[in-house]
């Protein structure tokens, strides 16, 4: 089978990818033209139905869950600790790379920066503000329950000083958008310069160069910029890349599982081994191989997996289960720890990991549940165009001749 196998419509793009995921025509991939999905809607001057690549979307839900996952509080179930060191190799590496195989350079820098930063930093400052509210309303209810007024001013003034690294993104929260902001533009400089050649030996290069720069500058600077020569990299590998991963069949995808698996377990074991006496060069390089074959992990299990629509749906929806699942993930904790009155600690590690899989399968649930209301109502808070206006679009297109409606980039 190949890359085409198993396609699914596209239903509106998700700001997490380059642009949006959708497949170049089988005649350009064949030519070798670059797989960009924000296409002219043409083949051969006739229009062409755009569509999602349905095991990227796969790809996608799996490395959405690993993130949802990572964001248990092993405080209060401490059995997954050792899974999620694990995630952490690849995870969030696995999501740049994907954004890569759909990053598109027909926009000018001004233009991709525009587009970019209503995608991405829109997001990231919308849900940062939702925290802030949450925290002020927590200290109010304090107040109204115990009626400190010293306290509370003190604790909004804390909270307020708080908030100042979250204008400049240097804490964890939301890191991811403004990373992939950056390293869009980045990667836009350098494609420009070197023209789409030596992006493998570029990308290697940045990876090197961001273990240095990690090991020497421990001052977090604004904006995520501590992150974006490793961001730009893997975003380049996965442009880099892009016409073999679409080519790609099942077959390949199984190899690929199961040979980057077995490559991904024995470099987790190699960094497990140097980070607590190895040097910061050895432990670098290990974390970038286990990051490497751990992507390859994903990609060759996404093939694998039939797309069901469970997997697309999140796929496609990947900057909203971002944005909102550590509150979600917070709030099942907070619900299970009522209802379910036993020590986790206590219990054997297998349970606690099973545990936690089901507690993060919930949180995706009640997620899902949020998902269509806030593209319809919060589009401009999750970096989506009007319905109105992609409906309008749907219809203006509809007469073209094969069905499928002809568009360009978003």
């Amino acid at each position: 089978m190949g890359y085409g196998d198993g396609m699914a419509e596209a239903k509106g793009g998700d700001p997490m990818n380059g642009d949006t995921a959708q497949a170049p025509s089988s005649a350009a991939v064949a030519a070798g033209e670059p797989a960009q999905p924000a296409h002219d809607g043409k083949v051969d001057g006739k229009a062409s139905p755009r569509r999602r690549v349905a095991w990227i979307d796969v790809a996608k839900a799996i490395t959405m869950f690993l993130v949802v996952y990572g964001h248990l509080n092993t405080d209060w179930i401490p059995g997954p600790s050792i899974s999620i060191w694990v995630i952490y190799l690849f995870h969030m590496p696995a999501f740049f790379f994907l954004s890569g195989i759909f990053f598109s350079t027909k926009r000018s820098f001004a233009a991709l920066a525009r587009h970019r930063a209503y995608q991405l930093l829109v997001p990231y400052y919308c849900f940062a503000a939702l925290t802030f509210v949450k925290k002020a309303a927590e200290i109010l209810i304090s107040w109204l329950r115990h009626g400190d007024g010293a306290g509370v001013r003190s604790s909004l003034l804390v909270l307020l000083r708080a908030q100042i690294p979250v204008l400049f993104d240097t804490t964890d929260g939301l890191w991811f958008l403004w990373s992939l902001f950056n390293a869009s533009l980045l990667l836009w400089c350098v494609l420009k310069v070197c023209r789409g050649r030596f992006l493998v030996p570029i990308a290697v290069a940045l990876l090197l160069a961001d273990q240095v720069v990690r090991h020497y500058v421990a001052v977090p600077l604004p904006f995520m910029l501590n992150r974006v020569l490793s961001s730009t990299a893997y975003l380049a590998l996965g442009y880099a890349l892009r016409l073999r991963l679409l080519r790609l069949t099942r077959a390949w995808g199984a190899l690929l599982f199961v040979l980057g698996g077995a490559a991904f377990a024995v470099s987790a074991w190699w960094a497990d081994k140097v980070t607590a006496s190895g040097p910061w060069t050895a432990l670098g390089l290990a974390n970038v191989v286990a990051s490497l074959f751990g992507i390859g992990m994903v990609i060759g299990l996404a093939r694998m997996v039939p797309p069901l629509r469970a997997f697309r749906f999140v796929g496609e929806s990947t900057l909203i289960y971002y944005c909102i699942n550590n509150p979600m993930v917070n709030l099942c904790e907070h619900v299970s720890a009522r209802l379910v009155h036993v020590a986790l600690p206590a219990w054997p590690i297998w349970r606690q990991d099973l545990y936690g899989i089901v507690l993060v399968l919930v949180a995706m649930a009640a997620i899902a549940v949020l998902v269509v209301p806030m593209k319809r109502y919060l589009w401009w808070a999750v970096g989506l165009p009007h319905p109105a206006g992609k409906r309008g679009a749907a219809k203006s297109d509809s007469p073209a001749r094969d069905g499928g409606a002809a568009g360009g980039e978003r």
